[in-house]
């Protein structure tokens, strides 16, 4: 996660002053995604799956159902029950950086750092007047 945190940062500043809210949004909802598809595929076996679904509030009986599902890593990950199971706020617990808020702050810090300056110049280049 620390590895996947520090590219996440490193990409907000580099499009920090963009206004690429629908950007943003669409590349946080994959990364959550393939975190989850990450996780699934760390899960191997039926009965672990299905203690780990137990674990993060889902039902024994939807869980075996999930456990066992034929489905594949990535449509499994884009379903309900890991999207009820392994929340937002669950992949946030892990370590997983909050993009909206992240990028809020930077776009703050950065607008502010990207201001105009006056320099005590008149005119245009070298001081000259703008006739």
């Amino acid at each position: 996660m620390g590895a996947l945190r520090n590219y996440i940062i490193g990409w907000l500043h580099y499009y920090g002053l963009a206004e690429i809210k629908s950007m943003r949004r669409d590349a946080s909802a994959w990364i959550r995604r393939k975190l989850r598809a990450f996780i699934w595929k760390q899960w191997k076996h039926v009965k672990t799956r299905a203690e780990n679904l137990m674990k993060y509030g889902c039902t024994k009986d939807e869980a075996w159902k999930w456990a066992n599902a034929r489905k594949g890593i990535w449509r499994i990950a884009g379903s309900q029950v890991l999207d009820t199971t392994l929340t937002n706020k669950t992949l946030m617990d892990m370590g997983l950086l909050d993009i909206e808020a992240a990028c809020g702050k930077i776009s703050n810090s950065l607008k502010t750092l990207n201001r105009r300056v006056p320099n005590g110049m008149h005119g245009g280049v070298g001081g000259r007047p703008l006739n």
